[in-house]
């Protein structure tokens, strides 16, 4: 008995260390903007680099997949509703951006908030996405060059070295691609200055471009060809297809976490994160949006090429010059999103690196260029293999998972911060004091610092409700923020088989759709019972809780679309991850060494938050939250955190 208790204990125990390993959360320095890269990009500039890497993708290498295998005429809808549903997402994204101007995007905003597992679940398929949509952009880029040059580079291929007959992959080797990648890593290399900058150039050509084509497909457009009437009407696949050609358009809009990753290398993050994110994720939907509707009036979707859309389709109406005009603006803009794609891998593998859960000489910065010189390098070999060997059309659909997984767990994220009890924040929170006497400074401070104890909390009149009344504070939003999550999973899952079935759909789909239904409705209220912390200092996404649930609920939505082998691909990679992070991070993390050390965080309320005495209408009295004032600021440390009188 005694050996058994014993072994209990061990076991026990065991279990305890391995989930407080894997649930500890990132401890963010005392200053958020000190970095080994460089601060030298503005807000003008990350806004055009976020245009440049989405609208590529999306128009040259995806729109005439989603046209002719899901969507039909009404692509132009698969893009809208891709389009809303990634905007909340950078909503999402925009609000951590202003705060973490860290690179690793929503890998970092994860390990802050819910834990280092989750993290690296995010961070690993932020690795995913860009690799991946590097391969396939530059795959997309040596066929736009191939039909330029009317096949000679796939037939000289093929002649030389024959075909690959395996499915999923490539008819052929595709060297070219594999040498694009190169010369993009080269460019990368030299610094985030030069690339950006090039970026910046591709996204106005490419804009430039497609405003061209637009007009030139609409002088031959034919309302009959979204009216087809032989071949299925507006929606030929059904609100499925047109549900599964949306999932698969999220993977255009996959460059708004761009503009968060190079955070760390923007002069004003704070300033130029929500600025970036809204109008380039709101220009380049109106662009596709525009680009789709140009394709199918143009031609039936049913003659629609998935491999050269718009250059098929102006051959077929007798316009040469046009068909020339979109293999060049396919060139310029696939070379802006796969340039794009190199810069937010190598940024996202050197943040893991640097944090310890990837190998830390993935992390080394070269100290004359500023760049994580052996990430860019590493990544670049990997999507340059890739790119030789693997079939463009099987890669969106995986790349789309691995991105609305990320965002969905960033919104979830959004919740779980605005909710944090304040020893929990780690974040410089703000007091809009109100106009007071002479000689009443303290109380009036004090008074407004009274609001900063109940974060988290129930509110007054739910602190009776059974349950929720003994859960710790904090603990009852990021426990109802879960199972809603679940909730919707089953909601989208009961609902898409529906969708796919509606001529006999089962009973049980319908009693799964009004039990997740009702737990989802419970969950959130449950959020809404809390307090939530409305003081952060920098951009605040609005109607929390209600948007990032939304945003959510429509990407979990759009994953429960996608085909069974997509998913297989996903957990095969998902194997490799944690071998890596149960065999190396989880030993190397940055946290495992300093938790011997140190807290994880504030241990108090004092100096978990920053105060900023504020005139009357509540505007903080210095000018920029990144300047002090010599004289003025008073610091008390207590973990990362500050207070400013």
């Amino acid at each position: 008995m005694t050996s058994k208790s014993g072994e209990h204990t061990k076991c026990s125990a065991f279990c305890e260390a391995l989930w407080h390993k894997v649930t500890r959360t990132k401890t963010l320095g005392s200053d958020l903007m000190t970095t080994p890269l460089k601060r030298c990009l503005t807000t003008l500039e990350v806004t055009f680099f976020g245009i440049g890497q989405m609208a590529g993708a999306g128009i040259y290498v995806l729109t005439g997949a989603v046209a002719k295998q899901k969507g039909g005429p009404a692509t132009p809808l698969c893009y809208l509703i891709a389009g809303l549903v990634s905007f909340l997402s950078a909503l999402c994204y925009a609000e951590f951006g202003a705060r973490v101007p860290k690179a690793g995007s929503s890998y970092t905003y994860a390990y802050v908030t819910v834990g280092e597992l989750l993290a690296f679940i995010i961070g690993w398929n932020i690795l995913l996405e860009h690799c991946i949509t590097t391969a396939a952009t530059a795959r997309a880029w040596s066929g736009s060059m191939d039909t330029l040059l009317n096949g000679a580079m796939s037939n000289g291929t093929m002649d030389a070295v024959g075909r690959i007959n395996v499915p999923g992959f490539a008819k052929y080797p595709d060297f070219v691609a594999t040498g694009l990648i190169i010369l993009l890593a080269v460019l990368v290399i030299l610094g985030a200055k030069e690339s950006v900058t090039f970026s910046v150039v591709i996204a106005i050509l490419n804009i430039a471009i497609s405003v061209i084509i637009i007009g030139a497909g609409m002088s031959r457009a034919n309302i009959a060809n979204w009216e087809n009437k032989d071949h299925g009407g507006f929606l030929p696949f059904g609100t499925g297809g047109l549900l599964g050609g949306a999932a698969m358009s999220v993977y255009a809009y996959t460059g708004y976490d761009a503009i968060c990753i190079a955070g760390e290398e923007t002069k004003n993050p704070a300033k130029s994160m929500p600025i970036a994110n809204g109008v380039a994720m709101s220009s380049v939907m109106v662009l596709y949006i525009l680009l789709a509707s140009t394709l199918t009036l143009m031609i039936p979707y049913y003659q629609v090429d998935p491999d050269a859309a718009f250059t098929v389709a102006f051959k077929a109406l007798g316009m040469p010059w046009a068909e020339i005009l979109v293999t060049v603006g396919a060139l310029v803009a696939i070379t802006g999103t796969c340039l794009g794609n190199m810069f937010s891998t190598s940024r996202s593998a050197y943040a893991m690196a640097r944090d310890g859960i990837l190998f830390e000489i993935v992390s080394y910065v070269h100290p004359k260029t500023k760049t994580p010189i052996v990430a860019i390098i590493a990544f670049a070999v990997i999507a340059g293999t890739l790119a030789m060997v693997l079939d463009v059309g099987h890669l969106a659909e995986f790349v789309s998972i691995g991105t609305l997984v990320a965002v969905s767990v960033v919104s979830a994220c959004v919740i779980v911060l605005r909710y944090q009890t304040l020893e929990q924040c780690q974040f410089e929170l703000k007091v809009k004091a109100k106009p007071h006497e002479p000689g009443d400074e303290s109380q009036q401070l004090v008074d407004e610092e009274a609001k900063f104890k109940n974060l988290g909390e129930l509110k007054p009149r739910f602190r009776n409700v059974p349950i929720l009344r003994d859960l710790k504070p904090g603990k009852g939003p990021v426990i109802a923020t879960g199972v809603m999550m679940a909730f919707m999973a089953a909601f989208a899952l009961a609902s898409s088989f529906a969708v796919r079935n509606a001529a006999h759909v089962a009973w049980w789909s319908y009693i799964i759709m009004i039990l997740s239904g009702v737990g989802l409705a419970s969950s959130f209220a449950v959020i809404c019972m809390h307090k939530q912390n409305h003081y952060f200092q920098t951009f605040q996404m609005p109607l929390v809780p209600f948007l990032p649930s939304l945003s959510m609920l429509l990407n979990i939505g759009l994953l429960m679309q996608m085909s069974w082998l997509a998913w297989v691909r996903f957990l095969i990679w998902m194997l490799i991850g944690f071998l890596i992070y149960f065999g190396y991070g989880i030993r190397h993390s940055k946290e495992n060494i300093s938790s011997d050390d140190q807290p994880m965080g504030p241990t108090s309320m004092e100096g978990s938050y920053q105060a900023v005495e504020s005139s009357g209408d509540g505007t903080p009295s210095r000018p920029d939250a990144e300047t002090k004032d010599e004289g003025s600021t008073e610091e008390k440390h207590n973990g990362n955190a500050k207070k400013t009188e």
